[in-house]
This record gives C-alpha cells, structure tokens and sequence, in this order.
C-alpha cells in the first residue's frame, strides 16, 4: 500500500468506512476519512494511527482491501457467464473456430 491508495476502515464499533492511506509499514497504516460528525465548516476528517491488517478473529479497529466497484463486478459477472463450459474466453474461440 501507498499514500493515497483505497481501503476500508472497520472502525472499534464494527463500522466500515471508505478511507485513504495516509501512510504505510509493512504491518499497519495511518489513515483518514471523513467522519459523520460536522464542525463549523462541515464533516471532520477523522484520522487513525497504527491501524492493522485484517486477520481472522479481528472484531474492529482494523483495514481490508476495498471491494470492487459496481463496474468490475459486471465486468467478472459476464467472464464468468462467458466461461460457462469451464474453457475459457480463448479457448471457446478456438471451440467455436474448430466446429
């Protein structure tokens, strides 16, 4: 992970947010998102530190890669009606070429 790459945030209260890496070790992360509560001047920019990777038994206070958008998810819906036979999207061509 890199500065400014998405992920989801689970916060200590099982909430999920869409944050941005502000930075990155090897085992945890800073990041930011914008928060529910509003100041003066509108919604706060909400800021955790030393926040882990997910792992099996975590309950919160964590982060996961982000799911993919509407938009790839068709994209693997329609590979996968396209694979339907178990082939393959190259190897129909070749199925469809040789019949």
């Amino acid at each position: 992970m890199a500065p400014g790459d998405a992920v989801r945030y689970v916060d200590r209260y099982g909430y999920e947010h869409n944050a941005l890496v502000v930075h990155a070790w090897s085992a945890t992360m800073n990041i930011a998102y914008v928060g529910k509560e509003e100041d003066s001047i509108g919604r706060i920019v909400v800021r955790e530190t030393s926040v882990p990777w997910f792992e099996k038994g975590m309950q919160g206070y964590y982060v996961k890669k982000p799911s993919p958008e509407p938009e790839e998810k068709e994209e693997k819906a329609a590979e996968e009606e396209a694979d339907i036979d178990g082939m393959g999207p190259l190897k129909k061509g070749v199925k469809e070429t040789l019949e």
